[in-house]
C-alpha cells in the first residue's frame, strides 16, 4: 500500500505518527515504564501498531525500550 501512497497521505501519515508519538511520550512521562500492551490501551490502537511505533521511536532516539523473552516460544 505505501507503493501506492501519494505524496499527501504520506504526509498525513507522519503527522498522525508524530502525534502518537507525543501521546505515547505524554502517556510514558505520567505512568512511567509500560508494557506493549498498556501503551497500546492507553493510544486506544492495536499491539502489532503499538510494536512499530516504539520500534519507531526507539531508532528515533525518544524511548529506551527492554526485550524479554516472552516464554512463547516453539519447540519442535
Amino acid at each position: 500500500m505505501a507503493a501506492f501512497a501519494t505524496p499527501e497521505l504520506r504526509q498525513l501519515f507522519a503527522e498522525w505518527l508524530e502525534t502518537l508519538e507525543d501521546e505515547a511520550l505524554r502517556h510514558l512521562e505520567e505512568c512511567g515504564e509500560s508494557d506493549a500492551a498498556g501503551l497500546a490501551k492507553a493510544l486506544n490502537i492495536s499491539q502489532e501498531s503499538t510494536a512499530y511505533l516504539i520500534a519507531h521511536m526507539t531508532s528515533s532516539g525518544k524511548v529506551n525500550s527492554k526485550v524479554r523473552a516472552s516464554g512463547k516460544s516453539k519447540k519442535q
